[in-house]
């Protein structure tokens, strides 16, 4: 394709954030400039009958060209490195963005090329509906992200591995990862993404995120879950009956993190978990004793 000629067309990749990249390199490089942006797998994709499409083909039908971009991480990584020397945060927000379930690629894309032409100041055009959809996707996984921080739970097994499940609205997996990496550098952990079947292995030296399925089998330690059953017990008897607010705890932890929480597991099903001699549970190592000086 000529240098000084552009073609315009619809464009259809295959939804990963690095496709997305690729679109904007295919914008500056390849002078390809989309008129839409789908993913494969959509009913309007599926309509147009791009089965047979090889990446990089065009097609014509009534005047309207379709091209597929192919996934290409080196093009992917000098776009978005390019894109945080930039801006700085503008790379994280689009990154952000999308990891929401909205599927929002038109305003990342025009988020990205408007960070290219703007720099740092591209978050001051709030007027211009895909930067406000953008910074308010991108702040709603950061809050969700920020939560999950705190009320993950992570539970021992018997191999030593800790282990957490979580069900958020977001895809925050590897943002979760990163943190819980930076907290927990010595200690193998699984966060274990229930509704998507994914988890972040973490083995003390490298971290992964890889399809486990929606449910997984650990056999876990005997201690941790006769510390569950005392923890769970703690925070009923503490409960001020006459102080209860539902509406304040509904804002402080959505309802959908708390089937995750030792602390809102209903007592009834606490009390089904093994009970436990008091020797059996493991107490803390106890702190060595100094020599007196006399």
């Amino acid at each position: 394709m000529s240098d000084n000629k552009k073609c315009s067309a619809d464009i259809v990749f295959d939804g990963s954030f690095e496709g997305l990249m690729c679109i904007v390199y295919a914008r500056y490089y390849e002078k390809i400039e989309p008129l839409s942006i789908r993913c494969f797998g959509g009913v309007a994709v599926e309509q147009l009958q791009l089965g047979d499409i090889m990446p990089g083909e065009l097609l014509e039908d009534n005047a309207i060209r379709t091209i597929t971009i192919e996934t290409d991480y080196a093009k992917a990584e000098r776009v978005y490195d390019a894109l945080c020397k930039k801006t700085g945060e503008g790379g994280r927000s689009a990154y952000r963005a999308w990891l929401s379930p909205k599927n929002i690629y038109w305003d990342i894309y025009n988020y990205v090329i408007l960070c290219f032409k703007e720099g740092a100041h591209a978050d001051n055009f709030k007027t211009l509906d895909y930067v406000f959809n953008v910074q308010r996707t991108a702040g709603y996984v950061g809050r969700e992200t920020h939560l999950l921080t705190g009320f993950c739970r992570f539970t021992e097994t018997k191999t030593g591995v800790y282990y957490c499940d979580i069900s958020p609205v977001n895809d925050v997996l590897t943002l979760l990862a990163e943190h819980f990496c930076e907290r927990f550098m010595g200690q193998p952990f699984v966060i274990h993404d229930v509704g998507r079947g994914m988890a972040a292995v973490y083995d003390t030296k490298n971290c992964i995120i890889q399809e486990v399925g929606k449910q997984a089998k650990f056999d876990f330690d005997d201690s941790e879950m006769a510390w569950q059953e005392l923890w769970s017990v703690f925070h009923k008897t503490i409960a001020n009956e006459m102080r209860v607010n539902k509406k304040l705890q509904r804002q402080m932890m959505p309802l959908h993190f708390r089937k995750h929480v030792t602390e809102f597991k209903h007592l009834d099903e606490v009390k089904q978990l093994p009970n436990l001699k008091k020797e059996q549970i493991s107490a803390p190592p106890s702190q060595p004793q100094l020599p007196v000086q006399e």
